[in-house]
Parts: C-alpha cells; structure tokens; sequence
C-alpha cells in the first residue's frame, strides 16, 4: 500500500469516525430533547390535576351550600359525583408525582385534607337532613370548613410553586440541550466537511477510489441533512413551547428588536406576531412606557437581571388597564457572551382585582362591626380586650378606650360574675360558644343588664386565636320581666289574699288553678281536679245544672259563667251553698283562652232569704269589681305578651328571609356571572380572530346581560340592606354630604356638561350612609334622564315646613324640613307617580336609559326609615322636582 493510499485510508478512517461520532451525539441530543419535553409536559399534567382536584372540591362544596339552601337531591347528586371525581383524580396525581418523593407526601396530605372537607360536608348534609337548616348553619359557622378549605388551597399551592419550579428548570435544561446539540451538529458538520476537502484533494491522486470517494460524500451529505432536519425540528420544538406557554416571552437582539415573541406578548400590545418582528417597543407601541425601556437597556449593558417590573397597558377595545409583571434577564451564549435579551411577562391583572377584593371584604366587616347596636369586643388568647366597637365604647360609656385595653375581660365583671364568665370563656377555648347573662355597670356607673356571648375565631391551624364578645343590653327587656314576675306575684298574692275560693281553667275547661282556700276547704289539689274528683263534692243534684251552665255559656260564646250550687267540705258531711262567678280572658283573635272564677260560700244567705238578696247584691258587686280588676290585669297582660310574641315571629321571620335572599344573591347568583364573564373575556381575548363579527356580537350582547344582571343584584342588595339595617342616627351636615356626593358624580357631570346648584341644606338627624344614598340616586337620575343635546341642570333647596311642638297626648313632634331637587330633564306624566317609586318599575326602554329600577324604590324605604315621605311633581319635557320632607331629629 503507497504512501497516498495510507493517507486517505486514513482520512477516509477518520472521516468515519467524525461521521460515527457526529451521529452519536446528535442522537444523544435528539434523546436529551425529547427526554427534556417529556419532562416539561409531565410538570404541566401534574399543574393540571392540582387545579382539576381544586376545582372539585370547589364543587363538592358548591353542592353542599344549594343543598343547605335548596334541599334538592340533585344537588346531593352533584357532590357524589364530584366526591368520586375526587378520588380518580387523587389517585392520578400520586402517579404522576412517583418521581418526586416530596410530592408524593404533599400528594397524601392533600389527600388527607380533601378527605377531611369532604367529611365535614357530608356531616353538614346530615345534620341539614336530620335537624334542618339552623343547626346545619350551626356546623358551617364554626368555621372548620373554611380552614381546612384554607388548608387544601394552601397546600395544592405549594405543590404547584414546587412544580413550577421545576418547570423553570427543565425549561433551562432544554435550552441548554437545544445550544448543545446546534453547537455539536455545527462541530460535526465542519469536521467532516474539512475531511471531505481533503478526500477530493486525494481523489487527484487516486482515480481508481472514485467511485468510494462519491460514495461516501453521498452518505455525508445525507447525514448532513439529517442533522439539518433534525435542528429544524428542535428549533420548531421551541416555538410550539412559545406559542404554549402560560406567560408571555419574547426575545430581543442587542438592539432591542424583537428576534422572538409567543401569542401572550401579541395579544398584550395587541398586534399580530408578524408586525413584531426586527421592531423596537417603542416602534411598536408609541405609549411604551420609557422607565421600562430604560430598563431593557441597562440590563443588556450590564448583565443584570431585573426580575420585577410593573407594566400598565390600556387595551383599545375595552379601555382598561390591563397590569403585567415583567422579569428581564440578559441571554448569554456558551462563552457568556450577551446576544439579546429576554423578557418573561405575567399578566397579574386579576391578581391584583382578587387582593382588593380582599380589602374590600375587611373594609366591609369593620363597617359590620362599627354598625352594630351591640357591645362588640375582640380579646386575644388569654382573654385581654384587644378592640371595642364604637356602638361599644358609647353603651359601656367609655371616654378613653386605652384606660382598658389590655385588661382581663374576666376583671371587668363583679365577683359573683366572674364565675360564669370564666366558664363561657372556657367553652370558647375549646370550640363552642359561651354564653351567659348578668348585671355589669358602665364605667360611669348606669346600672347595665347584658346577654353575652364570646365565640372563637380560628387561626390558619384552627386553633381559636382570638375571641369575639358580644354584648347586648337587655336592660329595658329584663325590666319587662321582673314586672311580668311582679305582676304573676300580685296576682298569687291576691288570690290568696281574699277570703273567696279562686279557681280557672283552660278553654275547654280543665281545672288549671285552685288558691289555698279551695284546697283548705275540699282537700282537693289541682291534679285530683284534673281527675274530675271535684265532683264527688257537688250534691248530685246540682251536677247536671252545672253541666248545662257550663255549656250554655261556652256556645254562646258568652264572657261570663255564673252558677249556684251545693258542696260539701273533707270535715264537714253537710252541703253548703256556693255561687261560683267567673269570666272568660281571650286571645287577640277573640277565642277564649281560659277562664277564672271564684266560689262564694253563700250558705247563710240561702236560709236567711231577705239578708240573702241584700248581702248577695253587694257580695256579687264586690266580687264583680274584683273579677274585673282581674279581668282587666290579666287580659293587659295576655295581650302584652302576644304583641311581644307576635313582633318577636314576624321580626325573626323577616331578618330570616332576607338574610337567606342576601347569601343567595351575594354567593350563588353571582357565582355563575362571575364565570360567564370570565370566560366571555377569554373566548374574546384568545379566539377573537376565529369567532367572527357574528359571534363576537354574540359575545359582547352575552357579556352586557351579565352586568346588568350584576347590577341588578346589587341593587337588591342594597334594597335589602336599607330594610334590615339598624338605624343609626347621628347629627348630619346636608350641605357636606350633598358636596361629597358632587365629587363621585364629577365624571357624570363632566361627560354631560351639567351643573348643581346647591342652596342652603340644614343639618338634621339621620343614618349618613343612607342619606348619602338617597341624594345620590336623586342627583344621578336628575342627571341622567335629561334632554338629547341640553346639558342637565340640577336645582337643590330647602325650608323648614315646621317647628316642635306637641300634641294632644303631649308627644314632641319634630321640626321638618323639605329638600326639593329640581332638573331641566325630559320629566314623567304624573300618572304613573306611584309606579316609579315601586321596585323594578322603568318608565322607558333599557336601550334608551340606563338603570335597574329600584333606585327611586331604595329612596322611599330610606325616607319612610327616617319617618318622613317623598313626592314629585313633573310633566313631560318640563323637567322634574322630587320632594323630600324629614324630620330634623328622630324621637
């Protein structure tokens, strides 16, 4: 073999080798890539399952709340299914985190959570089904649910940040692998290509390896394209990823242009991804902000990351403001060269919607607590007065709050209290509620009669942290009581007083009460007369008399009985005559609900005839004044107490039926709203392209129902809350609150290019809140209804329409005042002047003007609130004035 033939069997060795080796390691590449995608797409089923699970035990509880409202079946239907849904799916989750021992405990915890809630929920449907919707409601408001909802939520979003992060990191290994294997195919390709040269070169030198020489180019050549294909597809790879990320990326070369974006970057600046390419930010978006871009530069000039910036984008369609939270980092090659930068963008707009929702919600229980009529205080674990509510501080008259703070709750009580507090607290340290009532004097001595009850408030553990104490005066309603007790007393001690026999019975006339002289003088007690043995003590010739008496009186439905007749005492065998007097007490609905008599020994006056008529005449009188007075007593009382009862059903009732009605509104009808409106947003943002002009007119028409179903709910609301409110009156300045009312309508009267003109308002007694209502709805409907191209006009005054004075019955009538607000607007027929105070009534079309119908409705209940009245005067095209008249103070 020559020397030549050596050197290309040589080349020709190495160029197999370089082939063998190239190929090999695009192959372990192609592998790595594939292994990597796996990976990436097995972390993303694993964040599918978490929120699949999530949702279903959303489910699970949505159905246990429509059953406690509803008790409907389907509803039960509905949260089987989701409890078995629950199951397949935890057990898929296990699966898929085999790989991650960490994630398989935190799989099995979350199990046990899940399994737990959905215990609590099954124990809440059985306690509805077998004691009804009190003590259910009993069970949800401890708030174990609530934690150990807390709890699931918590720990599904820790597997999902541990997720996420590896995530982020197989995304990083896949870009390496990416730069590896280019790196390794371009490696490769040079090498056999250099070997290739230098075969052609020993081609001159040996014609007769041809034929081996072009074969062997061929096979280069086809591993060449191979590799090329290869490069293709990773490359096509990374763009799927892009495109299918759930955050926006971009790429940019060092001159800020972009090199690469994915459909989030598009649909932020709002553009298709062809007009991003080789254009600034800037160019693309004149608004961009230059803080940013600043940003963008310094990053790239130094290498630094900059990992959280906020960005605000107005959306043309919508005009709203859409907030993305941007991480920039600069990309490097191999050699940490910088080559562009990168830009990772998560739209946080929700986010931050949902934490103001947050503060919202506690804004709103603080006004809860500051609006109770009650004695509201928050003690920490070891039962020390942390807060006091206002309402609070005024009935225990407390000028200087800090004179408290911090003292044992427990010491605030007298001695003989103290025991009963001390086990109220205890039962709230262990889960329930305490309760207890008792006599504490204010901190400026008024004698003070209280109903307490401390409840706990469960921390993220469950564990009660803080405690509430509620107390409510009940110094007037334990007065009512002690006369009641007094006034049963008067009424023993009466009866036992007299030298008559008392007796009653109930309607039907079983014996219910006989006083001490009845049982001296027969033996019999109420429970042998219960046995009829009274009658063994009636001559038997006077029974049936009796009897016949009796019923007479009972059919004709007559309010006295009166009767004479014979009776024998237990020592004495001989009868003596009685005459027995009584009246019927009745019930509001006029039946008779028991009757009370007494028995007269009239023996004496029987034998002496003409003695008889003139003691029996002034006996009968004075038992007659008697009766009445008891009559009179007794029926005052009967009557008290069916008014306490009655107002105590009705008012029970009522709160009852609108609290159901506000916790279906404000949870179960705006559930549903929220997701149409959610997911109309998204068919809107992601398929606005593919629905076409018609479906987008079907989205958008969809989207308004929805938010005038929103605002017609809370306007119920808000109805319903002027109902169910305690008044809470206070000295107001009209004027001030009629200005601040102006400054929110300031964007009404800017886009009109009305004006108010306020008079002189006074200052009377009444519930802020509501009045700011009041003249709000006023002004914005003055505003609202007015005339096409006339700019509203809007005339507030006032005068006093009456002074204090007092009437017949030496009641003090209060001063009134009358607020007129006049408009320029397009007016009403006054014929329909009941109808537009009433709820849901519109005088024009929805597509003409704006609105619920209940706003003139929450106007009349706030006046009628405030004892006063509201009319209107108009005619069509003229204008129109509403008149408010109100008491300056409430009696």
């Amino acid at each position: 073999m020559g020397n030549s033939s050596k050197k290309m069997l040589v080349v020709w060795l190495l160029a197999f080798v370089a082939v063998i080796l190239n190929f090999l390691a695009s192959r372990s590449n192609m592998q790595t890539l594939r292994e990597h995608d796996q990976l990436v797409a097995h972390t993303r089923d694993v964040q599918k399952e978490l929120v699949d699970v999530l949702s279903l035990v959303k489910d699970a509880e949505s159905s246990q709340r429509g059953y406690q409202i509803t008790e409907q079946d389907r509803y039960l239907e509905s949260f089987e299914r989701a409890a078995k849904m629950l199951e397949l799916e935890l057990t898929v989750l296990k699966n898929l985190t085999q790989d991650n021992p960490e994630q398989v405990e935190r799989a099995n915890q979350l199990g046990e959570l899940i399994q737990d809630k959905l215990n609590l929920l099954r124990k809440t449907i059985a306690v509805r089904k077998a004691s009804g919707e009190v003590e259910a409601e009993k069970v949800i408001k401890s708030g174990s649910g609530f934690s150990l909802m807390n709890d699931v939520q918590k720990q599904i979003s820790a597997m999902d940040r541990v997720e996420e992060d590896l995530y982020q990191q197989r995304i990083n290994t896949a870009e390496n692998s990416y730069l590896v294997a280019a790196i390794t195919n371009i490696v490769g390709g040079f090498l056999i290509l250099f070997l290739v040269g230098g075969a052609y070169r020993l081609v001159h030198s040996e014609l007769k390896h041809r034929k081996t020489v072009e074969r062997k180019l061929r096979e280069t050549n086809q591993h060449l394209d191979s590799s090329r294909q290869d490069m293709a597809e990773t490359l096509a790879q990374l763009d799927a990823f892009l495109q299918n990320a759930p955050v926006g990326i971009s790429f940019f070369d060092p001159n800020l242009r972009y090199v690469r974006a994915n459909h989030q970057i598009a649909e932020m600046n709002r553009l298709p991804l062809a007009a991003h390419w080789g254009k600034t930010p800037r160019e693309l978006r004149s608004d961009f902000p230059e803080e940013i871009l600043q940003d963008f530069k310094h990053s790239l000039a130094t290498g630094e990351r900059i990992p959280d910036r906020i960005l605000h984008i107005e959306q043309e369609v919508s005009g709203k403001k859409r907030v993305w939270r941007l991480s920039i980092f600069p990309v490097r090659d191999n050699l940490q060269k910088k080559i562009g930068l990168g830009v990772i963008a998560l739209d946080i707009t929700e986010q931050l919607h949902t934490e103001q929702q947050i503060r919202d919600s506690e804004a709103f229980f603080r006004s809860v607590l500051e609006n109770s009529p009650d004695c509201i205080k928050i003690l920490d674990r070891e039962g020390r007065i942390q807060e006091m509510n206002s309402p609070g501080r005024k009935l225990m008259q407390i000028d200087d709050f800090e004179q408290i703070k911090g003292r044992q709750w427990e010491s605030m009580w007298t001695p003989e209290q103290q025991q009963d507090v001390k086990k109220a607290f205890d039962l709230a340290t262990s889960g329930s509620i305490g309760r207890f009532s008792g006599s504490r004097p204010t901190m400026k001595g008024t004698p003070k009669y209280w109903d307490v009850q401390i409840a706990p408030i469960p921390g993220p553990d469950g564990t009660p942290f803080r405690y509430v104490c509620v107390s409510r005066d009940v110094t007037e309603h334990r007065k009512i009581e002690v006369e009641l007790r007094e006034s049963l007393e008067r009424f023993r001690l009466l009866t036992e007083a007299i030298p008559q026999m008392v007796w009653a019975t109930d309607a039907s006339g079983q014996v219910t009460y006989y006083n001490r002289r009845w049982i001296d003088h027969t033996g019999v007690t109420v429970e042998l007369a219960r046995n009829l043995g009274w009658r063994e003590l009636v001559h038997p010739e006077d029974l049936q008399g009796m009897h016949d008496a009796w019923e007479k009186a009972r059919q004709a439905n007559s309010d006295h009985y009166v009767n004479e007749f014979r009776l024998r005492g237990k020592s004495d065998p001989n009868y003596r005559w009685m005459l027995t007097n009584a009246v019927a007490l009745r019930e509001t609905t006029g039946e008779i609900s028991q009757w009370v008599g007494t028995m007269t020994d009239i023996h004496e006056q029987k034998l002496q005839s003409e003695v008889l008529e003139r003691l029996v005449e002034l006996r009968t009188s004075e038992l007659l004044k008697l009766n009445r007075s008891l009559q009179e007593e007794v029926e005052e009382r009967s009557r008290a107490e069916e008014r306490e009862k009655n107002q105590a059903r009705e008012l029970r009732r009522s709160n009852e039926e609108l609290e159901k009605f506000a916790y279906v509104a404000s949870h179960d009808l705006q559930e549903p709203l929220r997701k149409i409106q959610a997911f109309g947003n998204r068919l809107t943002q992601k398929y606005q392209s593919t629905l076409g002009e018609e479906g987008q007119n079907y989205i958008e028409r969809m989207l308004d129902s929805s938010a005038r179903m929103r605002r017609l709910i809370d306007d119920l609301l808000a109805f319903s809350r002027v109902t169910t409110k305690p008044g809470n009156f206070e000295m107001v300045d009209l004027n001030l609150l009629v200005q601040e009312v102006l400054s929110d309508l300031e964007g009404r009267l800017l886009q009109t290019g009305g004006q108010v003109i306020v008079g002189k308002l006074p200052k009377i007694q009444a519930d802020a809140l509501q009045m700011r209502q009041l003249f709000q709805n006023l002004i914005g409907n003055a505003l609202k209804f007015h005339k096409v191209g006339v700019p509203p006009e809007v005339n507030i005054a006032s005068q006093l329409i009456g002074t204090n004075s007092a009437d017949n019955n030496d009641s003090v009538k209060p001063a009134c005042y009358r607020v007129d607000i006049s408009d320029n607007g397009i007016g009403f027929d006054e014929k329909y002047l009941d109808r537009i105070f009433e709820v849901f009534q519109r005088l024009h079309g929805r597509d003409e003007y704006e609105g619920t119908g209940v706003g003139l409705a929450i106007c009349r209940k706030i006046v009628e609130r405030h004892r006063g009245s509201i009319s209107a005067k108009s005619q069509p095209g003229q204008g129109a004035t509403f008149e408010v008249t109100i008491p300056s103070v409430q009696i």
